[in-house]
């Protein structure tokens, strides 16, 4: 999944911890106008990490009020502060917002401090036309908790929020600046933008205790800082022939990420020793061509093409086995080999879609794309010949809408065969390549809207997962899937938000399955004037249910047993949060 904030990309290539690692908890939620979703590798106008699909998160550019405070408190225990002000001054609208907020965590240790800061500036330039400037600022210090031996909790020997190394942690910073210009003249439309960020994580983790290494243990320190900086833009054309119409829309996209990080063993964060070292430059280039048409009223084709390169260019250094000693029948450890990293890889993504229109409010539609998840550059380096793993995908369905408008329903069947897929392993701490998968799915989609002020929704997913080979089932995804939304929003100004979400079993590695899941979400709120209070209840059933769920094997005692199952993160119990907030 793609994910950026107003066009700036904000997913990190080649991370120590994962390809496209993705933190969005730098976000502020109550600055944000809206979320703009692409579903599927279906758009050339977009790149790396998209096989599943987009998501844009848009900053307002100003409120209708001058400045906001708000203060929430919590039961675990927390605490927050959010600091809001906009304004136009010079025809020019300004929107800045500080949030800070502490958080005890609902497992032993788990707090978390945080401050999060956003700019939005917006200068007006002429009719359609605008110069945007962004900046997003985040800190974070955390205590994590240990992710758990499920027959130890089911058993009694461990609390479900405890933890066996209580020396865990995550602490993150960022910083992201982004320079948009977006005008039109005439028939003419276009985007460039700059942007910049700053990024520096910091991750110890211990996923199998003292099974690796008894006599040190098995934390796990990874350590990534990187700045990435790139330019982008797009150049828009309508056109219209009697009743054809045309927009056609180039692009090009370019990104440079310069990355130090290392991995190393740790006993409660002190070194053991140094895993890796590694200092490299990824530099990505994409070019697209998007061709829209409207051919009659009741047909419309999309065509597209998307080229992107990727270079890898650096050096580190890394522990590995050598070749097996047939001599002493042992394989020697190689301590930090000099690693040279000089790779090259490239993409051609076709894109096509095709929609008939029979009714005024009924759409059937079928998408085929090509998209891609770039390679990390750790595994470049001991295979250089490596190609970017493409995803294909197709997808048929229709949309349609009812009772003017206050009923869509949709409906889709879809298909996607990856050629690497990426699976979480607990040794290494990330995501390692585990051959070529193909999923099938199934998607239903429910609005109603009896009233203005009355939402009904619900989605429904099925998807079966596999590794083509006889590899059997993709561990972690669940079957099905499952969100319900009730939501009430009365102009005398009271709110209520009901939100529920199903998770069926997933399968796991050694033929486990996890437990499925609904929690259930619910926020009641009111407003009179510049006063504004709400209650959010989460998880109001109090549901039992894992966050995260892995079958392998660990050793939770020094010296104890070998234990294999499923370990679990917990999901959070039942928590109540309060917020009281006035505007000016």
């Amino acid at each position: 999944m793609a994910a950026s904030l107003d066009g700036i990309p904000l997913n990190e290539v080649s991370h120590v911890h994962g390809e496209g690692y993705l933190d969005l908890h730098f976000l502020i939620p109550e600055t944000l106008s809206g979320i703009r979703t692409l579903k599927g590798p279906y758009d050339a106008r977009c790149g790396d990490h998209s096989s599943a699909g987009v998501i844009d998160f848009l900053p307002y550019t100003r409120r209708p009020w001058n400045g906001s405070v708000t203060l929430g408190a919590g039961t675990n225990p927390a605490g927050e502060v959010l600091l809001q002000g906009s304004g136009r001054w010079l025809g020019m609208d300004t929107l800045a917002a500080v949030h800070v907020d502490h958080d005890e965590g609902f497992t032993d240790p788990g707090r978390m401090t945080a401050a999060r800061a956003l700019l939005h500036h917006v200068v007006p330039l002429g009719p359609g036309t605008e110069l945007r400037l962004l900046y997003a600022g985040y800190g974070a210090r955390s205590e994590a908790s240990d992710i758990l031996p499920l027959s130890w909790v089911e058993d009694g020997r461990i609390d479900r929020f405890g933890a066996i190394d209580r020396t865990n942690k995550v602490d993150a910073d960022r910083h992201l600046a982004g320079l948009t210009f977006e005008g039109r003249r005439g028939p003419l439309r276009g985007r460039l933008q700059g942007y910049y960020n700053w990024k520096r994580t910091d991750i110890f983790s211990n996923y199998t205790f003292w099974a690796l290494d008894p006599e040190n243990g098995d934390q796990h320190r990874q350590y990534d800082q990187r700045h990435y900086g790139g330019l982008q833009g797009w150049l828009r054309h309508d056109a219209r022939r009697r009743d054809l119409r045309f927009r056609t829309e180039v692009g090009l996209q370019t990104r440079l990420d310069v990355v130090a990080q290392r991995q190393d063993q740790t006993t409660a964060r002190h070194l053991v020793n140094p895993v890796n070292r590694y200092g490299f430059t990824e530099t990505a280039l994409g070019l697209y061509l998007d061709e829209r048409m409207t051919l009659a009223p009741w047909v419309r084709v999309i065509l597209g093409v998307r080229a992107d390169a990727i270079l890898y260019n650096g050096n580190g250094r890394q522990d590995r086995l050598g070749a097996f000693d047939i001599y002493t029948n042992t394989t020697p450890l190689i301590e930090d080999d000099p690693i040279r990293l000089d790779a090259r890889a490239w993409a051609i993504s076709p894109k096509a879609s095709l929609v008939f229109t029979p009714l005024p409010d009924w759409n059937l539609f079928v998408n085929f794309g090509r998209g891609f998840v770039s390679a990390e550059a750790r595994q470049l380096a001991f295979n250089p010949d490596d190609t970017i793993p493409v995803v294909n995908g197709g997808e048929v369905g229709t949309r349609a809408a009812f009772w003017g408008g206050r009923v869509n329903v949709a409906l889709a069947a879809w298909a996607a065969h990856k050629e690497s897929e990426a699976v979480f392993d607990s040794e290494v701490g990330a995501s390692i390549p585990r051959g070529q998968s193909l999923r099938l799915g199934a998607d239903l989609e429910l609005r109603v809207t009896p009233r203005p002020w009355l939402v009904l929704a619900t989605d429904l997913y099925w998807v079966r997962g596999r590794f083509l080979g006889g590899g059997g089932p993709i561990p972690n995804m669940a079957e099905w899937f499952m969100t319900n939304v009730l939501s009430l929003r009365h102009p005398g100004g009271a709110r209520l938000t009901l939100r529920g979400r199903l998770l069926g079993p997933r399968p796991l590695d050694l033929g486990y399955l996890s437990p499925a899941y609904y929690v259930l979400d619910v926020q009641v709120g009111w407003q009179h004037g510049p006063w504004e209070v709400s209650v959010a209840v989460e998880n109001l059933l109090g549901a039992t249910w894992y966050d995260s769920v892995y079958a392998y094997s660990s050793r939770p005692l020094q010296g104890g047993e070998i234990v294999e199952g499923p370990h679990v993160t917990p999901g959070h119990p039942t928590l109540a949060t309060m917020r009281l907030g006035v505007s000016f």
